[in-house]
């Protein structure tokens, strides 16, 4: 069973039913979970309901509501003749609310900088294994070629062009020894 003083206040002003009564109601689930409910009594000032051998033992439930006044009801329950009643509990008060907190002060340090300018993207990474240092190599033609058809189609110096940054003549024809000391050298030795 459960007990509940109806006031017709605030949110339950407009209600219909039991309005300023003390009603009684039974709920299966003893109140642990959802379950049908009942209208077992109202009772204004004065009236009082008994529940006959309410726990099947012998003993009656007895519910009198003593006085309804400045909204407040006070309820005397009895069981098996002795009496429960203790005084009412008191009305529910206003959650305390956080006190609130000054403003905050101006700001004390100047704003940040506008963003500088994007990073430069990082070279790139060294290489696992050692390189070989570049090497000189040359070409014997009539007609200077380009660094990289010397690295391309060059050879490293040998009897016919001996002495590297030196243009010595090399065949027939005018042709002359033109060197690159910039080729990139095979993989490292093991």
């Amino acid at each position: 069973l459960y007990l509940m003083y109806n006031k017709k206040t605030g949110v339950n002003s407009g209600t219909v039913e039991g309005g300023n009564t003390v009603m009684i109601v039974e709920a299966g689930g003893e109140g642990t979970s959802y379950s049908e409910s009942n209208l077992k009594a109202k009772l204004g000032a004065g009236a009082s309901q008994t529940f006959t051998n309410y726990l099947g033992d012998g003993r009656d439930l007895v519910i009198t509501v003593q006085s309804i006044t400045n909204g407040k009801a006070s309820v005397k329950i009895e069981f098996g003749g002795l009496c429960t009643t203790n005084p009412p509990t008191p009305a529910p008060t206003q959650a305390p609310v956080p006190p609130t907190l000054p403003p905050t002060p101006i700001p004390t340090t100047p704003p940040t900088p506008a963003p500088t300018p994007a990073p430069v993207p990082p070279t790139s990474p060294p290489t696992s294994n050692p390189t070989n240092p570049p090497v000189s190599k040359y070409v014997c033609t009539k007609w200077e070629p380009a660094g990289s058809t010397i690295c391309a189609e060059g050879a490293l110096a040998d009897n016919k062009c001996s002495s590297e940054g030196v243009n010595s003549g090399c065949g027939n024809g005018g042709k002359v020894c033109w060197w690159n000391s910039q080729c990139e050298a095979g993989p490292p030795s093991p």
